[in-house]
């Protein structure tokens, strides 16, 4: 992982960075750097949220074919 400085080591400087495409303060940068941890960390969460709702339909299609299962073998016992 690169060293991340933080605003108060640059206070005055300025200095390119790609993700902005300008000259920008380190205050501005650091600002990018977070808010673009964030928007990447909603992403994740929101990827977990989705694999998790997909995980609950189908164990409750599971226990539905189970049930029905277990219910037409106790007809056909009878």
């Amino acid at each position: 992982m690169s060293y991340v400085p933080t605003p108060e080591e640059f206070e005055d400087e300025k200095f390119y960075t790609g993700d902005l495409g300008a000259e920008t303060s380190i205050e501005e940068w650091y600002a990018y750097q977070q808010a673009s941890a964030a928007a990447q960390q909603t992403r994740h969460l929101r990827r977990q949220a989705d694999a998790a709702e997909q995980n609950a339909r189908l164990n409750s299609l599971a226990t539905a074919v189970m049930v029905g299962g277990a219910a037409y073998a106790a007809l056909r016992a009878l």
